[in-house]
């Protein structure tokens, strides 16, 4: 601590008197230090979407009893968060932000400050701050196992199979799938985990073509929406085919006992689908009978 210690000199003259002096010196002990923190008036970590901004607030203080010169912030990982502060006054604080632009990896990164006192070494302090740098990403298929098209008559019950996948590294949550032509198919998760996944089928009457879209959508930790779509388009077919005897002529005719009866058979194909194994049987006539490998969409014979 400090003191202030007193010399004293004493003697006798040639007459036997004393005599003396004595002369005070004081010792000011001094206590210098410095500190830094590094987000300072935040959490010494942060999460950040991978090639997002880093910001840091730096805060030196001149905890010791002296005044400090050359104060100096150093940051290896983190540049813009450099300083030369210069003097720095006993008791006296600065304090500033600095950031990491497009960030791609998690990081801790430390803070350094150094100052020179009137007397004695330099003083330093460190502080660290970390970085967790985040990809969040979710996947949705639907008919995830299947074509993501199909065929299907009016009136026919459609299902799908829905399959959800958080394929990001952190927690989502409000997730919510939702699928405006097919209602069947919105489902909500409180949350859903990294890795996470969930498969289910939904159902919708078929009525006309259509081609609908399921969207998920969920919260990162940071609130931003992440989201993912999958379409499955639905092709409601019409098959029909048109069978006309006599096409040409009378659907009746009259003949004499021994004469011959010619007919005339037409086939078309009136649906909007392409037929296959179409068989023309006429069980009285078997000369009428016919097979089509296939009829196209129009065709007629």
């Amino acid at each position: 601590s400090d003191f202030v210690n007193i010399a004293t000199v004493t003697g006798k003259d040639p007459f036997n008197n004393d005599l003396s002096d004595s002369d005070p010196s004081s010792v000011d002990v001094t206590h210098p230090a410095v500190d830094i923190r590094k987000n300072a008036e935040g959490p010494d970590s942060q999460q950040i979407l991978s090639g997002g901004t880093a910001d840091f607030t730096i805060r030196v203080v001149n905890t010791g009893d002296v005044d400090l010169t050359n104060v100096t912030v150093t940051d290896v990982d983190a540049p813009d968060c450099a300083r030369s502060i210069g003097a720095l006054a006993a008791g006296v604080f600065n304090e500033y932000t600095c950031t990491v632009t497009n960030v791609t990896v998690d990081l801790v990164n430390t803070a350094m400050v150094t100052g020179t006192p009137p007397v004695g070494p330099d003083v330093t302090n460190s502080d660290p701050s970390s970085v967790d740098v985040i990809h969040p990403a979710v996947n949705i298929r639907k008919n995830a196992e299947g074509p993501d098209s199909q065929q299907a008559l009016v009136g026919d019950m459609l299902t799908f199979t829905i399959y959800v996948e958080n394929t990001g590294d952190v927690t989502l949550t409000n997730v919510t799938v939702s699928d405006p032509l097919v209602q069947d198919c919105d489902k909500t998760y409180t949350s859903l985990p990294a890795a996470a996944t969930d498969t289910y089928t939904c159902t919708v009457t078929a009525s006309t073509d259509f081609t609908n879209i399921a969207t998920l959508t969920g919260k990162d930790p940071l609130d931003n929406d992440v989201s993912d779509s999958d379409s499955s388009s639905v092709d409601v077919i019409h098959p029909a085919v048109d069978l006309r005897k006599n096409a040409e002529g009378d659907d009746s005719q009259q003949v004499l006992i021994g004469d011959t009866a010619t007919f005339t058979i037409y086939v078309e194909n009136t649906g909007d689908v392409d037929l296959t194994n179409v068989i023309v049987s006429d069980p009285l006539v078997p000369d009428c009978d016919k097979t089509y490998t296939s009829l196209a969409v129009g065709a007629s014979d």
